[in-house]
């Protein structure tokens, strides 16, 4: 390839019947249907050889991002805005998250103040918000753009920010 220097990791799995070229971690991750020959991914990778090199240069321009640490005082992302942590203590054993005056206050009881217990509060919290908001805005671009739908479900995703099934099902 154009890039020698670049790891390069092949996956190859049942469940994909198109290949995906994926630049992440300065490294080229390939998913590819078992079924499809080494001398053709090596040719399709040769053939997005411009757009990849592209990724590899772009991501070298982003500055480092760090990893979170899920700790008063740093801050998240909700709805294109950042908020800061504040923390507080709860009494028993009640976790909750509220957004209140620009603030997005964390309150976990005394042994649960970890970055392990802020982290899963969030996330909890994140889950809510989606679920109250989403069928809200899906009904509203389903009219607009004349397309039905199923269920809506919100799960965790790794690399992905949806999808939607043969059934009509949309998972976030």
């Amino acid at each position: 390839p154009q890039h020698p220097d670049t790891p390069i990791e092949l996956k190859r799995t049942n469940r994909k019947k198109t290949i995906a070229f994926r630049v992440a971690n300065n490294r080229i991750k390939i998913m590819a249907p078992k079924r499809l020959a080494l001398y053709r991914i090596q040719q399709l990778l040769h053939k997005r050889s411009e757009w990849i090199g592209q990724q590899l240069e772009y991501q070298a321009s982003l500055p480092e991002e760090l990893p979170r640490q899920y700790a008063a005082g740093e801050k998240v992302r909700y709805l294109g805005r950042q908020y800061r942590i504040y923390l507080n203590t709860s009494t028993g054993h009640h976790r909750a998250v509220q957004l209140k005056n620009g603030r997005l206050i964390v309150a976990l009881p005394g042994k649960k103040q970890s970055s392990e217990g802020i982290h899963s509060a969030l996330g909890k919290w994140y889950q809510q918000r989606a679920e109250q908001r989403l069928p809200e805005l899906v009904a509203q671009i389903s009219e607009e753009i004349g397309v039905d739908y199923g269920d809506i479900q919100i799960r965790h995703f790794k690399s992905r920010w949806g999808s939607c099934r043969a059934d009509g099902r949309l998972q976030f």
